[in-house]
């Protein structure tokens, strides 16, 4: 290119810049407006139409307007037509990325029609083939219906390595989305794909590091498919990052990706709010392209990016009054700056749209102030210290008296209250045992049988004292679910929600609507136990802070509820709405979580979703295990359904393993018992499958007395 051509290209760059500064309505306007010769204009108005038609168009073959001065410019593809890669025979380069060329190619073997996608390293990248092999490695394990899975692998007759992945005929979400005209619902149903297959990598330690449209293509039938792990990594794994850097795609990389830090499984989320934002404002939070590598810091550092309702043309594809409130919340917690304050995972972001769908509060609504009033404080920490410094002299001494004084009375009533609700109780129980002792007829009484008679005399009881007359009926009602007697705890419960006295403690009357919602479904009854349910909750979302808990307790429940009313895919919505709520409460490690986890594997294996249930129950053993709680009952129910997750997916080898340690634990918790048995012959059945007879046979051998007994 001679001295005047490249000085010309300098122009049109600077005048690009200028006009990629500008809103995209008003590019073409200024373009027009410009004092410049007509040739240079068209320059201009090719690369302007190139980025409009399409957006990535920087990182794919270019196909310029004829006539513009730019479609001399050729990347020819480094494989004929017809050329033989392992066992697939080359059609056509269908895109290039930063080391590979992509192919359209068909398995040449006779009688076997299959097209894929054949990936091979350029030959200018060649020597450094580590980056496509990691990729490789990625892929082979990585098994889920919103990936494009890896089919066969090998090294070309030039010694490139090469990669044949499953073909994906389809459009790019964004374009999907618009050519089909979707509307708010079905652009989160296909954005839910996405977090699915994202957070599947994530349960295998892999983050992508370049989710972008052109990475998700969507086929004719509306299934989303994630691509390209090309730069992909392993958690904790010590790959570097100047490679990666240089091959990512800046609009969409989160802040740390640019800064060289740490990356999580956060940083993939940032690139989902992203692509949220585009499918819901339809364009994109920042205008990147064309800007310096400095100016991309500077505005993706330091700039606030406006709510996806604010941002939208006249044309966005979705009402900006769909948007506000909710979803803006929802959009911009994914996108913030710092990773911690983002949501941690995919699943995590998802459960935060379903709260909106279900007309719940979001959790990104509720820290909104709180961040930005932390995001004000460090941009300008050092004019609010001065500020503050005077003030706070002031009143620091009187706020603090004032905050902790109020903090001590909501602790003390708090104490005070369960210290009250522990001694009735336990006097209660106390007196209940020791009169049925001192009543005791010729034949010994059993639990139920006490539990009838008290339930009975309580009626005369605390008859002056509603508050622990509920704390009573409550613990009773818990006794009788625990037995399994629900015929037994349906007239207690119910005869203290129809007196009229009940009403003077609406807090109890929640609790105990709860268990007779329980009961109740347990009997078959899923309408009323809605009814109670729902009465419940209309208390508990009349203060939601202060019953948060209950809120959070009551969430098996009515996912059970919704099973029945609507069947199991509602029920598992629920349920991981749930586990965000329990993560959030409790915190990862704590039983209540471990026990959620349990029973969301169940609704998954359920569903036929057996990766997803092997995953929950791999995370539930993982809680019970940093708790140390291996040897109990909720332990046992975890390995038992894990072990049956395992059988399924054929690996016996794990199967029989977990049902070993299951039949240990249940023979020390409990004894011979019919359960130690089946789990013991079920275990002689998968060394059996195994081709192991001898060791089988022991096994059911030493089931076959237990079960007799």
């Amino acid at each position: 290119m001679g001295t005047d051509e490249s000085q010309r290209w300098a122009e049109v760059d600077a005048l690009f810049d200028q006009l990629l500064a500008l809103p995209v309505s008003q590019r073409m306007r200024h373009l027009q407006q410009m004092q410049i010769d007509p040739a240079m204009r068209q320059r201009l108005q090719a690369l302007l139409s190139a980025l409009d038609c399409a957006p990535d168009f920087l990182e794919q073959p270019p196909s310029w307007p004829a006539g513009s001065g730019l479609d001399q410019v050729e990347a020819p593809a480094s494989l004929a037509t017809g050329t033989m890669i392992g066992g697939f025979s080359i059609e056509r380069l269908i895109g290039r990325g930063g080391m590979g060329e992509v192919y359209l190619a068909h398995r040449a073997d006779a009688g076997f029609a299959q097209r894929v996608a054949l990936k091979l390293i350029r030959p200018e990248a060649a020597s450094r083939p580590d980056q496509f092999s990691a990729e490789r490695r990625i892929l082979a394990g990585l098994e889920h219906p919103g990936i494009a899975r890896l089919v066969d692998g090998g090294v070309a007759d030039d010694g490139r390595p090469y990669m044949a992945m499953e073909y994906v005929d389809g459009q790019d979400i964004l374009l999907f989305a618009q050519t089909h005209v979707l509307d708010l619902d079905a652009r989160l149903a296909l954005f839910r794909q996405v977090c699915d297959a994202v957070d599947h990598a994530h349960r295998n330690l892999v983050v992508h590091r370049d989710l972008k449209p052109a990475n998700i293509l969507v086929s004719a039938d509306g299934r989303a498919k994630l691509l390209d792990f090309g730069i992909a990594k392993l958690i904790d794994s010590a790959n570097t990052e100047a490679l990666t850097q240089a091959m990512l795609t800046p609009e969409y990389a989160a802040p740390e990706q640019m800064e060289g830090g740490a990356i999580t499984t956060a940083t993939d989320v940032f690139a989902l709010g992203v692509l949220l934002y585009e499918l819901l404002a339809g364009v994109r939070p920042w205008h990147l392209q064309g800007l310096p590598l400095p100016g991309t810091l500077r505005r993706m550092l330091e700039a606030e990016p406006l709510k996806p309702s604010d941002a939208g043309q006249a044309t966005a594809p979705v009402p900006a009054r769909l948007l506000r409130g909710d979803l803006d919340a929802i959009v911009l917690k994914a996108l913030r700056r710092e990773p911690g304050e983002r949501y941690q995972t995919p699943a995590h972001l998802w459960a935060d749209i379903e709260r909106h769908q279900q007309l719940q509060p979001v959790l990104a609504r509720g820290d909104a102030r709180s961040y930005r009033t932390r995001r004000f404080l460090r941009r300008y920490r050092l004019l609010v210290a001065s500020t503050a410094a005077v003030v706070l002299a002031l009143s620091i001494g009187l706020v603090a008296v004032a905050w902790q004084a109020h903090r001590i009375a909501q602790e003390r009533d708090q104490v005070l209250t369960e210290v009250a609700r522990a001694e009735a109780i336990k006097d209660y129980l106390l007196l209940m045992f020791r009169t049925a002792g001192e009543n005791q007829g010729a034949e010994p009484l059993t639990a139920k049988q006490v539990l009838d008679q008290s339930a009975q005399r309580l009626s005369d009881q605390y008859r002056g004292q509603p508050s622990t007359r509920a704390e009573i009926i409550e613990a009773m009602g818990a006794l009788y679910l625990y037995m399994n007697d629900y015929d037994g705890a349906v007239p207690l419960l119910r005869g203290y929600l129809d007196a009229p006295g009940s009403q003077q403690t609406p807090a109890h009357r929640a609790e105990i609507s709860v268990l007779l919602a329980e009961a109740e479904l347990r009997r078959g009854n899923a309408g009323p136990a809605r009814t109670l349910l729902d009465a419940a909750h209309a208390f508990w979302n009349s203060d939601p802070g202060r019953y948060r808990k209950s809120l959070i307790g009551s969430r098996q429940l009515q996912a059970q509820i919704e099973k029945e009313e609507h069947g199991l895919p509602r029920s598992i919505k629920t349920l991981q709405a749930s586990l965000v709520e329990h993560d959030d409460y409790f915190g990862r490690r704590h039983v209540d979580t471990a026990n959620l986890l349990n029973s969301l594997g169940i609704a998954y294996q359920s569903n036929g979703d057996i990766d997803l249930a092997d995953a929950a129950f791999k995370d539930s053993w993982a809680v019970h295990q940093a708790l140390g709680n291996e040897r109990t009952a909720a332990a046992l129910l975890t390995l038992g359904n894990w072990a049956t997750v395992a059988y399924r997916k054929k690996n016996l080898a794990r199967a029989e393993s977990l049902l070993l340690q299951a039949t240990s634990t249940r023979r020390a918790l409990y004894g011979n018992s019919a359960a130690l048995a089946a789990m013991q012959a079920n275990l002689g059945k998968i060394v059996l499958r195994a081709g192991r007879p001898q060791d089988a046979l022991v096994q059911l051998q030493q089931a076959l007395p237990i079960s007799l007994e």
